[in-house]
């Protein structure tokens, strides 16, 4: 969900892919979200690869993790504005 003029640092949900900090999703520069964090680390092994999963569906923001054969939602932030963007 981005809003606003396209530029470097629109207003925005960033999910964050950093090891310490992977799958932590927040809002960025005056974004209407909410903030979320896993609660476990999502951070593959060193040279393994991450398999990850995000759906925008409304105003809902979820991440999922392939663990195994399947896909397991880890945390959900809820976007209170805008509902529209690119």
């Amino acid at each position: 969900h981005i809003d606003g003029p396209d530029k470097v640092w629109p207003k925005c949900v960033q999910v964050q892919m950093l090891s310490d900090s992977a799958g932590r999703m927040f809002p960025m520069h005056g974004a209407d979200a909410g903030d979320s964090a896993p609660s476990e680390t999502l951070a593959a092994a060193a040279g393994a690869w991450n398999h990850w999963r995000l759906e925008a569906i409304g105003d809902h923001i979820t991440l999922k993790v392939r663990r195994k054969d399947e896909w397991v939602e880890t945390n959900t932030v809820i976007v209170r504005a805008p509902t529209k963007g690119y």
